[in-house]
């Protein structure tokens, strides 16, 4: 864990969100710390969580937000919490969230009807960028996209709304931010008797780029009914882009296991092994479900083959 105390930094308070916060600049390098307080206990689950998702991200060489334990002193008292890298960089002069780059289409006269608005996220971007005179790589961002709902999905990060959505901007390009805010996943929440018969119900995840990634929040689905769509969504780009087949072959062939167990470990935390218990419940199950999803399609186009 990192003490911050024992860091020479400078810090200032940070008003977004619930919790507590400071953005905390170390040799110029910008920093978030994400206080716990009003919690009773140490972490919370959902500090875990961005941990957690920040070291699966990492191993996967997926574009998030860098995360450890930390703690700081707040108003005389020491805090345990989060210690989160900010994607800002030297070239970067604002970033907008997707909620924000809404609006400004909105303001703009850009009429976005029913239609428009469950049209892939891909489509409002470039919008956007031809408006603004920005530079906009497609590809790559549809690539990062894509990325980040394949993880959503199989580590149930339930909190990626408009607002944790993020695009920076340089003198003359948008792209996307890196992940961040996936304190949710596995379904941890900031509740200590938090009921697990909610751990699906109630997800808010967007739907395909290009296939399923848009605007519409999908909500209220049982696992079975919902992981079935998305497995097969899923299944379809993987025979699309062979960048995102390797990147799903790696997830399901995870170790989440000791993954787990590792942050678990380095987060000091007196919680129950329920935790971990039911976060590889969750992964372990869609990866069996999509395994055998995979596998029915393979045979179902083997025999197709055959009939040829």
């Amino acid at each position: 864990m990192i003490n911050l105390d024992e860091i020479a930094h400078k810090e200032s308070q940070f008003n977004v969100g619930s919790l507590v916060k400071r953005m905390i600049n170390i040799d110029g390098q910008y920093y978030i710390f994400k206080a716990n307080n009003g919690f009773p206990y140490t972490e919370t689950p959902s500090g875990f969580g961005e941990v957690l998702y920040s070291r699966i991200a990492r191993l996967l060489k997926a574009e998030c937000v860098v995360t450890d334990f930390a703690k700081l002193t707040i108003e005389g008292r020491q805090s345990n919490g989060v210690l989160v890298k900010h994607f800002y960089t030297p070239n970067v002069r604002e970033s907008l969230t997707f909620g924000q780059i809404l609006t400004i289409l909105t303001n703009q006269n850009l009429r976005i009807d029913e239609e428009m608005y469950v049209a892939n996220i891909l489509t409002l971007i470039g919008a956007y960028a031809r408006v603004q005179g920005y530079k906009f790589d497609e590809d790559r961002v549809a690539l990062n996209l894509n990325k980040m709902a394949v993880m959503d999905f199989f580590f149930s990060q339930r909190d990626r709304h408009p607002d944790n959505l993020e695009f920076l901007i340089t003198q003359d390009e948008i792209m996307l931010a890196p992940m961040f805010d996936n304190g949710f996943c596995f379904n941890l929440t900031h509740f200590p008797n938090w009921d697990k018969s909610k751990f699906i119900d109630g997800l808010e995840l967007f739907r395909g780029v290009p296939q399923f990634l848009t605007l519409r929040k999908v909500s209220n689905y049982s696992i079975e009914e919902f992981t079935e769509e998305f497995i097969q969504d899923i299944i379809d780009l993987t025979a699309q882009d062979s960048r995102i087949n390797v990147f799903v072959n790696d997830i399901v062939n995870l170790n989440i296991n000791n993954i787990l167990a590792d942050v678990y470990n380095d987060s000091g935390k007196d919680f129950s092994t329920n935790y971990i218990d039911d976060c590889c419940k969750i992964f372990n199950f869609r990866v069996k479900l999509f395994r055998q999803k995979l596998k029915d399609r393979n045979a179902e186009k083997e025999r197709e083959d055959l009939t040829r």
